[in-house]
């Protein structure tokens, strides 16, 4: 289980690591389009996870998990289960301002391995689960995870 719910990504240098330890073998895991079309491989370590993967996701999970997400459902490695990702996946740089504010510009947009550009559009889950905002003692969308797993 890969709980990416709330995880606002991070660098493409750990994105592509940590997706080395879920495949047995270096594969794109998204393009980075800064520039021109440059593939993001995954860098196998020596221990890879072989074991079923269900990866929770949703609207909290934002740029290199949306990617990594993405990844993990191109390449068939898992099941996502959840709501659609965030689509935030342009990398920006920040520069400050003279009153003391700052401003981000996106310098880098991504495409996931399938191919699409996830900027405003996000993942879709695979087994997608409806929360209705009441306060509850499970988490529907852990339960849902765990059944798919068991398929």
């Amino acid at each position: 289980m890969l709980d990416l719910r709330g995880n606002s990504g991070g660098f493409v240098v750990e994105l592509q690591r940590f997706a080395g330890a879920l495949f047995e073998r270096k594969l794109e895991v998204g393009y980075s389009l800064a520039g021109s079309r440059k593939p993001l491989i995954s860098k196998p370590g020596r221990q890879v996870f072989k074991g079923r993967l269900a990866v929770l996701v949703g609207a909290g999970s934002a740029s290199a998990a949306e990617v990594l997400a993405d990844a993990v459902q191109h390449h068939r490695r898992g099941v996502l289960v959840g709501q659609r990702t965030q689509g935030a996946v342009e990398e920006a740089e920040t520069y400050p301002m003279p009153d003391g504010g700052s401003i981000m510009v996106p310098v880098s947009a991504f495409l996931g391995a399938s191919g699409r550009r996830l900027e405003g559009q996000g993942v879709s889950p695979d087994v997608a689960v409806a929360l209705d905002g009441r306060a509850r003692k499970d988490d529907p969308v852990l339960v849902a995870a765990l059944e798919a797993l068991k398929r």
